[in-house]
């Protein structure tokens, strides 16, 4: 406390004392941020896989597949949440299409 001149602060010693910070992000499930990381990345793979001119659904419906997995195990998403449905309907539509069938370009747009 002396050596950064603070031993007539109450609050920097009683946050001390108890070992936690006045940081607010604490409160959020610590878990959190992985989990959004996680779904982000998933999402950025069919992207990535569309936008990198493929279209073949033999690659694209595992990716999406992964996408409504990860959103499906997300704690406390909105069931009204448009990006599920949208993501299932799509990993619907692929499941009914041969392996070797490719979107449109009208489908990726």
């Amino acid at each position: 406390m002396e050596q950064y001149n603070i031993q007539h602060c109450q609050s920097a010693k009683s946050l001390l004392k108890s070992g936690a910070s006045n940081y607010r992000g604490e409160e959020t499930d610590r878990n959190l941020a992985q989990r959004v990381f996680d779904i982000t990345t998933k999402f950025m793979q069919p992207l990535d896989v569309i936008a990198l001119d493929i279209r073949s659904v033999d690659e694209l419906l595992p990716p999406m597949r992964e996408v409504m997995l990860a959103l499906q195990a997300y704690p406390n998403l909105p069931a009204d949440y448009q990006g599920l449905q949208t993501v299932t309907t799509w990993v619907n539509k692929l499941s009914t299409m041969k392996a070797s069938d490719e979107l449109t370009e009208e489908d990726c747009r």
